[in-house]
Order: structure tokens, then C-alpha cells, then sequence
């Protein structure tokens, strides 16, 4: 509501796209989803038709700057990049990194201090929507923002320690 009082026409539009959106998702999936279908059908045709890649990885970031799988790609997706970039290990990796940030997240956020409560509630909800919409982005190439989460959930835990 206040977002379409102050800025009418941002939210207009806003409004528009997510319509369209919904509306040509199952018709026209490719275009709503930017190319990412594309992208996903070729990756998993590399791992399909070779499969020890999805072992060991094709190295970290060989993706978009080589044509090691016939063509420079982006995944668009957290979890089958780092399959097919860093392997088995890799993706369990991340999987456990995850699941312990939303863990600490969690343990803050159910603690005796209403800071770290506070601080641990939005720690989990942010990684919440991470863990979502690493299926539709390589969100951890935006390294430069991590520190700032680390620092809110650093926060959090030594607020519930405290």
C-alpha cells in the first residue's frame, strides 16, 4: 500500500510484469525465465553425457569463461553450478554450509536475548530466501555483500552466547 502511494508508477509496473509473468509461465517458460531453461538443459545434457564431471567438477568458474561444455554458460542456479563446477564434495559442501547457517540462525533467533532474537530471526529468513533462490541464480557470485550477512549473524550468535 505504501509502496503504490509513493511511487505509483514503479509499483504499476511492478504489478504488470508479475501478471505477465504468471500469466506465459507455462507457455512461454524460456522467455519468463530469462534463458535459465535453456542454460539448466545444457548442463545436465554435459553431465548426462558425462558423468564423472558431476564427481570431481570441471573446475570453479569454468563455466562462463571457457567453452569447456561446448559453450560459455552461466548456470543460473547455485546448486547444479557447483555440481558440475566442484563436483560431489562441492555441492555437499555447500549443502552443509547452508544448513548450518539456518541452524545458527535458528538458535539465535530462539535465544534468551532479544537483540540476538531479533538479529537471528532475520538471519534465518534471509538465508531462508537464499537457500530458495540459489535454484534460480548463482547467488553467491555476489561475494561482495556476504561479509555484511556474516557480520548480522555474527551478531546474532554472540548475542545469544552473551
Amino acid at each position: 500500500m505504501l509502496a503504490s502511494t509513493l511511487v505509483p508508477g514503479f509499483t504499476e509496473l511492478f504489478w504488470i510484469r508479475l501478471s505477465r509473468s504468471a500469466q506465459f509461465f507455462f507457455t512461454e517458460t524460456e522467455g519468463v525465465l530469462s534463458g535459465r531453461v535453456a542454460s539448466w538443459r545444457l548442463i545436465t545434457q554435459f553431465l548426462a553425457e558425462r558423468p564423472w564431471f558431476g564427481l570431481l567438477g570441471v573446475g570453479y568458474k569454468t563455466l562462463p569463461y571457457s567453452d569447456f561444455i561446448g559453450t560459455a554458460t552461466i548456470g543460473d542456479n547455485m546448486y547444479l553450478t557447483m555440481l558440475v563446477e566442484t563436483g560431489v564434495a562441492g555441492l555437499a559442501a555447500l549443502v552443509f554450509w547452508m544448513a548450518r547457517m539456518l541452524h545458527e540462525g535458528w538458535r539465535a533467533a530462539h535465544s534468551a536475548s532479544p537483540r540476538g532474537q531479533l538479529l537471528g530471526a532475520w538471519s534465518f529468513s534471509f538465508w531462508m530466501g537464499q537457500l530458495v533462490q540459489m535454484f534460480s541464480g548463482d547467488l553467491l557470485t555476489y561475494w561482495r555483500v556476504l561479509p555484511v550477512y556474516f557480520f548480522v549473524l555474527a551478531l546474532a550468535l554472540r548475542e545469544a552466547d552473551a
